[in-house]
Formats: structure tokens, C-alpha cells, sequence
């Protein structure tokens, strides 16, 4: 069985698990991979490189919404705000994104794909609220991408000591 296979596997079985590694090591395509396998409907988001910046696609409808990127005029979100010392970012694209995840959520999706918790949820914005510990839906299995550099602190705030945890690792390390 290969690594998506097994990862499917977890996640159909309702271990919620983060995919973890450095910048560019594969993170985003092994979850999108797994979250194919998966018997059960996936539902969530995958970030994806766009120019400058990352868009959001909804995962079960291909729906996508530039969400962040170094020039803010980019993103035609007047509420637009720079959250790291690169990017800005657009609230009203994680508020669509959130309400889309509550939707697959209401609609029967149980294995939810948030790529990519980062520093702005370490900021309580973005996708905080959906993976709080006193607000996450126990019934959703997550599928989440963290770097690795912030897996600790990640852990520790939204208290995933229970995720089965996998690390990719670039060809070059």
C-alpha cells in the first residue's frame, strides 16, 4: 500500500492526521492525493501556488478565490490585510472558504482537507475558528497541512496531540 493509500486509509477510519515538511516538499500534493483515495466524500480546501501568491480551491467543487499574495490591489478585497512580512491576505476569501467548509460539513462531509494552517490561524484568523478546540465539529475527521517549522506551536494551541502526524521531506534534505 503506498503512502496516499494509507494515509486514505487513516482518514476513512477517523484518524485525523497533519502532513507536515518544509516549504515546496510535496505537503499540499500528498493531501490532495490521500483526500482522491478516500472512500468517504472529502470536503475543505487546498492552497495552491498562483503567481505571486496562493489561491483556494474548494476541494469537492474545483471553486477557486485568490487569498493571498504580495500586492494587496491583487486580491480586490478592500479589507485586505498583510498578516506576515510577504503576504496579504484577503478575510473576505477565508470567510467564503469557511462557509463552504460548514457547508460540506452540513451536507455530510466527514473528512474535512484545511491546507494550510499557518501563521495567520497562529494570528486567530483564517481558519481558527473551524479547528479550535472548543468550537471544532468532533465528528470531522481533519486532513491538515502544517509546516514543519510550526507544528509545535500548531499542536499546541489547537491541542492535535491526537493526529497521526507525516512528514515529507524534499529530495535535496
Amino acid at each position: 500500500m503506498n503512502r496516499q493509500a494509507q494515509l486514505a486509509s487513516l482518514l476513512d477510519g477517523g484518524t485525523s492526521i497533519i502532513i507536515t515538511g518544509g516549504r515546496g516538499a510535496g505537503k499540499s500534493t500528498l493531501a490532495a492525493s490521500a483526500a482522491d483515495l478516500c472512500r468517504s466524500p472529502v470536503g475543505g480546501v487546498v492552497s495552491i501556488r498562483s503567481g505571486d501568491g496562493y489561491r483556494l480551491d474548494h476541494y469537492p467543487t474545483g471553486e477557486q478565490h485568490l487569498y493571498c499574495t504580495t500586492e494587496a490591489h491583487q486580491l480586490n478585497d478592500p479589507d485586505a490585510v498583510q498578516l506576515t512580512r510577504r503576504f496579504w491576505f484577503s478575510p473576505g476569501v477565508f470567510s467564503w472558504a469557511c462557509n463552504r467548509i460548514s457547508q460540506d460539513i452540513s451536507s455530510g462531509r466527514r473528512i474535512i482537507l484545511l491546507d494550510e494552517i499557518g501563521p495567520v490561524e497562529l494570528q486567530n484568523r483564517g481558519f481558527y475558528d473551524m479547528i479550535r478546540p472548543d468550537r471544532r465539529n468532533r465528528e470531522v475527521t481533519f486532513l491538515l497541512v502544517v509546516r514543519e517549522e510550526l507544528l509545535e506551536q500548531i499542536c499546541s494551541l489547537f491541542q492535535l496531540q491526537h493526529c497521526s502526524i507525516h512528514t515529507v521531506r524534499n529530495d535535496h534534505e
